[in-house]
């Protein structure tokens, strides 16, 4: 089962490459109308789950047994796909997470690079010995950051896109997210507020 999902992830990065400048999922750009994006994934075997609103789009797929869930938002002014978010099942153990989150963080390395990453756990469950056994209850709680942040870029050292690795709370689980976002596409508000 490990081989079959250290596979999924190869294969999964090595079709998130750029294409005319767009970052890709699956080998699909992160560009254009939601419907057409959502159509080309429907080719690669993901099932079309419908529309959560105009601009956001939910598909799934089955790996080893286990759903995974694919959001596609589309920005509300161009209506171009921007971000693709792709999620695990959530867990009911620490271990589990923080494995199947370095699996991915090491398949990213590979092809990004040296990621930004941000791995902690905040008072009291960074300090009291006997709190540093509850890892997901610091998560669910908003005690904890477990993030990576890789970029893609062109030959020219354009950006093309941003890949964010995570463990997020779910409920009172929690489960791992990668986002991809296209930086040709993504609005224009959002990166007004990461550059401020």
């Amino acid at each position: 089962m490990k081989h079959l999902i250290s596979l999924f992830i190869s294969l999964m990065i090595a079709m998130t490459i750029q294409a005319h400048d767009h970052l890709s999922f699956m080998g699909i750009p992160i560009d254009g109308p939601i419907d057409k994006m959502v159509a080309a994934l429907a080719e690669k075997g993901l099932i079309d789950n419908g529309k959560i609103t105009e601009n956001i789009a939910q598909m799934s797929f089955i790996l080893n047994g286990q759903p995974i869930d694919v959001l596609l938002v589309a920005d509300e002014q161009t209506g171009n796909v921007y971000r693709v978010s792709v999620m695990t099942q959530p867990k009911f153990k620490w271990k589990t997470l923080k494995r199947e989150y370095e699996m991915y963080q090491k398949q990213f390395f590979e092809q990004y690079g040296v990621p930004n990453t941000y791995e902690m756990f905040m008072y009291p469950y960074n300090t009291k010995k006997k709190m540093r056994k509850h890892e997901l209850e610091a998560l669910v709680n908003d005690k904890a950051v477990w993030s990576s942040f890789f970029k893609e870029y062109a030959a020219d050292d354009t950006l093309i896109g941003d890949v964010s690795l995570a463990i997020t709370p779910y409920a009172h689980l929690a489960r791992v997210v990668i986002y991809y976002e296209d930086a040709l596409n993504s609005p224009v508000e959002e990166q007004n507020e990461i550059d401020n």
